[in-house]
Formats: structure tokens, C-alpha cells, sequence
């Protein structure tokens, strides 16, 4: 079962299900197992669509699903955050006095030694009862020890023309978008603005896991 168009193009959508019956001869299906679609020369889009809407057809349930487009490899959006503890011995730290951390999904292939870093956004904190509060945030715009993982969606995203590339998001902990250098720590308030460190940190990590061999960089 399967096909191909004259462009080569072939969609294959795996998706894990539970079901009460059987479904068109489009999906061979054994409950609780992988389905997989074939071709139909559409988009990675509107497979997903059909998949979706011929599982609900026929009364089953989706948990989850994954595309794979020509060589592309299928790789979840989830990735997981890293905690530079090293930086805590040079300074580089967030507001509340925790490792600076990213997430980083390495490349591969053509893309091994291109580079897209997003650098998180957030906004400043601006007096000193505000850094207070930033810090016991739970989105971790203050502390990595309250970060929540971020989806790779967008230009970060495993589907889009740099789904090859090493894709990173440098997370954002110091309250002053990375320009904190100050050593002295107020014990009143235990803040700590270190963003400048922090940055050259996570850099420097990353210039160790392959961006000095760095080809293209977004």
C-alpha cells in the first residue's frame, strides 16, 4: 500500500490509536497499534487533516501524531531544557541566583554546522520589588529552577525549512535582556544581575557542542 506522485513526493502520518471497529481501507488498523497513511499526494497539512478527520469518522481516538516528508526525520517538539551548573562557579547566573539554562535540538546532515538561536524574550524587571516578585515566577523569567520546557514551534519548528539546522532557544533569567554584570549582591534581597554572564555562558557552551564550526547562523 502506498504511493508516490511525479514530483516524489510522499506523506507518511503515524499516529497511535485506540478504536471500536475498523476503518476504510486507507488504514490498516489493529487497536492500540501504529496507523499509517500513505500519499494520496497531499501535504504534510492536509494528511494530517484526513488522518484526523477520518479517525473521528470512525470513532476513534487520536493520541497523538508525527510527519515524515521525503528523508525528513519525524522528531517531537519536546525538548529538553539544560542546566549549565558550570556557570554557577563564574558568576553567570539568573536573578535568583540559579544556573542559566537553554534548549538545544541538535542538527544533522546538511544542517549539522547551521545554526538558528532564538534568544527568549520577557521584559525587565525595573525596580527592585518587581525583580523580587520576577524570581518566584513560575514561566522561570527569573529562575531556571522554575522553568517550564518551551515547545519548538514556528522557525523553531522540526517541519519548517531549518528543521535540519542545530535549533536553540536561549532562555531568558536576568530581568535586563542579558546586560547585568554586577557583582556585589544585596543580602536584603538576595538579587543577583549577572545577565551579561549569563549570556556568554550559554554561548560558550554552545561554541563547545559544535557553533564553532558554525557555516550559517540565524
Amino acid at each position: 500500500m502506498g504511493c508516490v506522485s511525479a514530483t516524489g513526493f510522499n506523506t507518511v502520518v503515524e499516529t497511535i490509536v485506540t478504536c471500536d471497529n475498523n476503518v476504510t481501507d486507507h488504514l490498516k488498523v489493529d487497536c492500540g497499534s501504529v496507523v499509517r497513511l500513505y500519499g494520496w499526494w497531499l501535504s504534510p497539512t492536509t494528511t494530517a487533516l484526513s488522518v484526523v478527520l477520518l479517525l473521528l469518522k470512525h470513532r476513534t481516538a487520536v493520541v497523538g501524531f508525527s510527519f515524515r516528508k521525503g528523508t525528513r526525520n519525524v522528531r517531537s517538539e519536546e525538548v529538553g531544557i539544560t542546566i549549565i551548573e558550570s556557570a554557577v562557579a563564574k558568576g553567570a547566573v539568573c536573578l535568583d541566583g540559579s544556573p542559566p539554562a537553554y534548549q538545544l535540538d541538535k542538527g544533522f546532515g546538511d544542517g549539522v554546522n547551521n545554526w538558528l538561536v532564538h534568544i527568549q524574550g520577557g521584559g525587565w524587571c525595573h525596580t527592585i520589588d518587581d525583580c523580587v516578585y520576577r524570581k518566584t515566577m513560575d514561566n522561570g523569567l527569573g529562575s531556571s529552577k522554575l522553568m517550564p520546557e518551551l515547545y519548538f514551534s514556528g522557525i523553531l519548528s522540526n517541519r519548517q525549512d531549518f528543521y535540519n539546522w542545530n535549533r536553540v532557544y536561549i532562555r531568558y533569567c536576568d530581568g535586563s535582556s542579558f546586560t547585568g554584570d554586577v557583582e556585589e549582591v544585596d543580602p536584603a534581597n538576595n538579587l543577583y544581575f549577572r545577565g551579561a554572564r549569563v549570556f556568554n555562558a550559554i554561548v560558550e557552551k554552545l561554541t563547545s557542542l559544535g557553533m564553532k564550526n558554525v557555516q550559517n547562523v540565524i
